[in-house]
């Protein structure tokens, strides 16, 4: 039983989910960037597929492999004019999907 609740527990962590916010000191979202490890290292990912639907462009990136190399996903959240956010987790992730429209941005990661 008690393995059961740790395995829980360990899965519930494990997906939990790292976004930018919509909206971040009175800016909307305009710019995301992926990085494998620290920003500083410079190892901005491209995404793994993009595409257009409508007015919808969506983009996603596969970042189960950073985990398992050992490092960490920093999220880099851009809101025009400001300085950027900057978000990294620890916690293994699998994909990071971005959605770029007229009705608002987004970027999650779970």
């Amino acid at each position: 039983m008690i393995g059961w609740i740790v395995m829980a527990a360990a899965m519930a962590q494990a997906a939990t989910p790292l976004a930018c916010p919509a909206r971040h000191r009175g800016r909307t979202l305009d710019a995301v960037a992926v990085y494998d490890g620290p920003v500083e290292d410079k190892a901005i990912l491209a995404p793994d597929s993009s595409h257009r639907t409508g007015g919808v462009l969506t983009q996603r990136w596969d970042v189960a492999g950073i985990y398992r190399a050992g490092r960490a996903l920093t999220v880099e959240c851009g809101y025009g004019g400001i300085a950027p956010l900057r978000l990294t987790s620890s916690r293994p992730l699998r994909t990071c999907r971005a959605s770029w429209s007229k009705a608002g941005n987004s970027l999650s990661c779970r």
